[in-house]
């Protein structure tokens, strides 16, 4: 019998979720894994946890939205293990892309058929991403809400509701935030800097945005989008046709592709990965080609 380590996020979406729980344990035992559970409080008692797991484990099963699958590939000691995906976050972008469902007994049933895809890594400052990247003022909007739980609580836990108050929020942090340009540099071309940049693995950022239409999981690069302008202008007209798909056409926005990168900028920036804030400017971005198997329908 396989041996399956369940890491349950219990306050994805807003914790208002984690009642599935039994349900989920109870359809993988059904399925033939030997379960063992942990719903940690904190990143070190979730880094505890996923200790050891390539010798303990065959498989290593999310329970949560981006970020927890940032945090648990972040916490593996070896990516060796197939990790498997029950998207029960605010966002489930990753999960989206795979085209694993939001009910948890069917996320439950495809990683019980164990069918695996090995995909790219992107890595920026020794941290992993697995769908996306930025710097500039959305990075500052996700620090701010990890900062004020209150803030992301507000939703409790529904899209429908998560997506809206970080637009709000986002226009107010815009009035707030001083645009900082970065510089950027690949080792194989010329890229114009810019005052927003982001990196994507997978087509579609957070709130459906699909960022990036060309970017594919498993090709060794990484898609590249820079805004070159601060004015609140260019910025909604960057946010407004990125939704229906027409910003690639902009003359002051740039779309890449590219496997090493390094970004820096006067003044700090700060970052996000998957959800999740990591640190600030500068950076160092790569891609690592088809090192974690994913399971996937």
């Amino acid at each position: 019998m396989k041996k399956l380590l369940l890491i349950v996020n219990p306050k994805a979406a807003s914790g208002s979720k984690i009642f599935h729980q039994k349900k989920i344990e109870k359809t993988l035992e059904e399925g033939c894994f030997e379960v063992t559970s942990y719903a940690p409080k904190d990143l070190v008692e979730q880094k505890q946890c996923l200790k050891n797991t390539a010798v303990k484990y065959d498989v290593v099963a999310t329970v949560g939205g981006d970020g927890t699958i940032n945090n648990v590939i972040n916490g593996l000691e070896s990516l060796t293990c197939a990790l498997g995906f029950i998207p029960l976050g605010s966002e489930n972008c990753i999960a989206r892309y795979f085209g694993i469902p939001s009910d948890p007994i069917k996320a439950c049933k495809i990683i019980i058929s164990q069918k695996t895809k090995s995909v790219d890594l992107g890595i920026i400052n020794n941290r992993y991403f697995l769908g996306f990247a930025s710097m500039g003022f959305d990075a500052g909007i996700i620090h701010d809400f990890e900062k004020s739980p209150k803030i992301k609580n507000l939703s409790r836990g529904q899209r429908i509701l998560n997506v809206p108050l970080h637009v709000l929020y986002g226009a107010k942090k815009f009035f707030e935030t001083k645009p900082i340009k970065m510089t950027v540099i690949s080792d194989d071309k010329e890229i114009p800097g810019g005052y927003w940049i982001l990196f994507g693995n997978i087509p579609e950022y957070a709130a459906g945005w699909r960022l990036f239409p060309k970017a594919e999981i498993d090709d060794g690069e990484l898609d590249l989008i820079i805004g070159k302008n601060k004015d609140i202008f260019n910025t909604l007209k960057y946010v407004i046709t990125s939704k229906t798909g027409k910003h690639l056409s902009l003359p002051d926005l740039s779309y890449d592709r590219v496997k090493n990168v390094k970004i820096t900028s006067e003044e700090p920036v700060k970052i996000q990965a998957d959800g999740e804030y990591i640190g600030t400017t500068p950076a160092i971005i790569k891609i690592m080609p088809r090192v974690l198997k994913i399971i996937i329908p």
